[in-house]
Formats: C-alpha cells, sequence, structure tokens
C-alpha cells in the first residue's frame, strides 16, 4: 500500500470515529434557525440508516433534507461517505468540496479533516475539488442560506410596509396588539440587519466565491436597504 493510500485509510477510520460523534452549533454566531422537532426527528433517523448500512437512504436525507438547511454534520457526512466509497464511488475531490463546505463555521473537528484531506490531493484534485466547491457554495453554503433567510425576512417587511392599513405604532400606542405587532416588527428588522451584517462580512473576507453569489448580495442590499429606509420612514 503506498503511503498516500495508507494515510487515505486512516483518514476514513479517524472520518468514521467523527462520525460517531455529535458536533454542536450551539455556539457558532451563525443567523438560521435552530432545528425544530422535525429536523431533530430527520437528524436521528438518518444517523440510525447509516448505521445499518442503508447508505443509499441515508445519502439521500443528507443531501436533500439536511445539507440545504445547513447541517454540517450532514455535510461532513457526504463527504465522508465520497472518501470511503459507502454508497458512492469513492472521489477524494468531491469530499473534499464537502469537507470544506462543513468547515466553514470554523468547528476544529471539521476544519482538521478539511485540512488533512487537502493536504493529500494533487494538483488536478485540488482543481477539482475548488469548482466543485464553487459549485456546491450555490445551494447549500452558509452565504446562500443566509440570502435565502434574508429573502424571506424581506418579504415579510414588504408587507408591513405597503399595508397603508395599518397605522405606524406611534399613532397606536393605547393598543396592546399595536403594541405587539411593532415589536414582531423591530425583531424582524433586527433579524435582517443581523443576517446582511453576517453577509457583509462573509464577502468582505476575502473567501473565494463565485460572480452569481457576489450579484446576488449586491442585489439583496440594495434591496435591504431600500425596505429597511422605507420601514424607518414609516415609523
Amino acid at each position: 500500500m503506498s503511503a498516500t493510500r495508507r494515510i487515505l485509510a486512516q483518514l476514513v477510520i479517524a472520518a468514521m470515529l467523527l462520525a460517531t460523534l455529535t458536533v454542536s452549533a450551539a455556539d457558532y454566531d451563525f443567523p438560521g434557525q435552530k432545528p425544530d422537532r422535525r429536523i431533530l426527528k430527520t437528524q436521528e433517523k438518518v444517523d440510525a440508516l447509516f448505521e445499518n448500512g442503508d447508505y443509499e437512504r441515508a445519502l439521500f436525507i443528507y443531501r436533500v433534507e439536511l445539507a440545504p438547511l445547513g447541517d454540517k454534520f450532514a455535510q461532513y457526512m457526504i463527504g465522508f461517505m465520497y472518501l470511503s466509497g459507502r454508497g458512492l464511488p469513492v472521489d477524494v475531490a468531491l469530499s473534499s468540496a464537502w469537507y470544506r463546505l462543513a468547515a466553514e463555521r470554523g468547528d476544529r473537528q471539521f476544519v482538521g479533516s478539511r485540512d488533512d484531506l487537502w493536504k493529500l490531493l494533487n494538483d488536478e484534485q485540488r482543481v477539482q475539488s475548488d469548482l466543485a466547491y464553487v459549485e456546491l457554495r450555490k445551494t447549500y453554503s452558509d452565504a446562500a442560506l443566509v440570502a435565502e433567510f434574508v429573502e424571506q425576512d424581506l418579504l415579510m417587511l414588504s408587507k408591513r410596509v405597503d399595508d397603508s392599513s395599518v397605522s405606524s405604532f406611534q399613532a397606536n400606542t393605547d393598543y396592546v396588539s399595536d403594541r405587539a405587532r411593532f415589536e414582531r416588527d423591530e425583531d424582524l428588522v433586527k433579524e435582517i440587519r443581523d443576517r446582511m451584517r453576517f453577509l457583509t462580512e462573509f464577502f468582505q473576507s476575502g473567501q473565494a466565491v463565485g460572480k452569481s453569489e457576489l450579484t446576488r448580495f449586491e442585489q439583496l442590499e440594495e434591496r435591504a436597504n431600500r425596505l429597511l429606509e422605507a420601514y424607518e420612514d414609516r415609523n
């Protein structure tokens, strides 16, 4: 066995050990959504499927149901399945791309797996990993996920701004319902600002990003600024 194949085998073993751990994202400053009960049950189900060797069903859930939600463990597991050949042909370049997604938030274990595998890739595989990573980011990256959240938030805010039948909070301070509605709107505005701040810092971090990602962010930023300004004017 060559040195590279031996190290690759060691990586697979290490990845198998990591796959048995529970990785929490509770400490990340990530403006996403906390997993609800349905998602938690899905995570338990897919982990059981994988442990029982039902790799085809496990892969479907990891890729289709959990990875698009920003589940970094699911993204890591897809990379591991490419690395180990469980349910998929071995593809170290694709494995590397998924590992890079999983490591976006700086989790020490995921970063270690990403870096260890990267060291084993040759120049051609690194190019392939780069290309695959750019494509995967369009759907599965934190930037794509947060941008989608902002889109939903802006839709909600636009309805509030355009609802001319509802007067501002300042004119209706005597009504509990108006106060509650104002507080909800303020929470929504804060959420939008937090998520746009996250995206701004992300795109200013110097990471390699696709042109379509940058264009979407710029359009989103313009829209958010316009709606937030309209909201402030209205209140």
